[in-house]
């Protein structure tokens, strides 16, 4: 996949697929590496904001996060 494609896949995937990748990516992913990393990054965060707390932490218990 390269880095356009990863980068739409992120502006596309609801919270709980970046969740997901996030808490089951293995150390090391390009997905959170360089500038790629750096839209995840960005992205989390504007969804996080976006969502508000309550869907945020629905999102987090769901993928295995307490």
């Amino acid at each position: 996949m390269t880095e356009a494609e990863m980068i739409a896949w992120i502006d596309n995937a609801d919270i709980e697929a970046l969740l997901l990748r996030r808490r089951f990516g293995p150390v090391g992913s390009p997905w959170f590496e360089g500038a790629v990393g750096e839209h995840y990054g960005a992205t989390m965060a504007r969804r996080r904001s976006e969502a508000g707390a309550e869907a945020w932490t629905a999102a987090s218990k769901f993928v295995g996060w307490e």
